[in-house]
């Protein structure tokens, strides 16, 4: 990986307090432009709510669920990831590690 690496879609950091306190927990998606990572685009999400769960699941369409949850969760940054299918699909697998879960526990009595 290079040193000189230049960023696009970058908010400020007043920018992205901001956001933090609309949404409690913004997360960032780092997406490399090109294979020696010498740019990277840079994207800002919201967390998964029921209704977007609930879309999601609703299609066994891979590419369908990472769209439902790229658009609805983008808050900010470089627009090729939403638009360039290879910024897209590199994106992809990250965009379903939005969808976490705390362990439960169930007692029965």
């Amino acid at each position: 990986m290079s040193t000189n690496v230049k960023y696009t879609g970058r908010l400020s950091p007043a920018e992205v307090e901001i956001l933090q306190k609309e949404h409690k927990n913004v997360a960032i998606i780092e997406v490399p432009v090109n294979d020696d990572w010498t740019e990277i685009a840079i994207g800002y999400l919201k967390p998964v709510d029921r209704p977007l769960m609930s879309a999601v699941l609703s299609t066994t369409d891979k590419v369908k669920q990472a769209e439902l949850l790229l658009d609805a969760l983008w808050l900010g940054g470089d627009e090729r990831i939403r638009k360039d299918d290879d910024l897209f699909f590199s994106a992809m697998p990250e965009l379903y590690k939005m969808i976490t879960f705390h362990q439960a526990s169930l007692k029965k009595n």
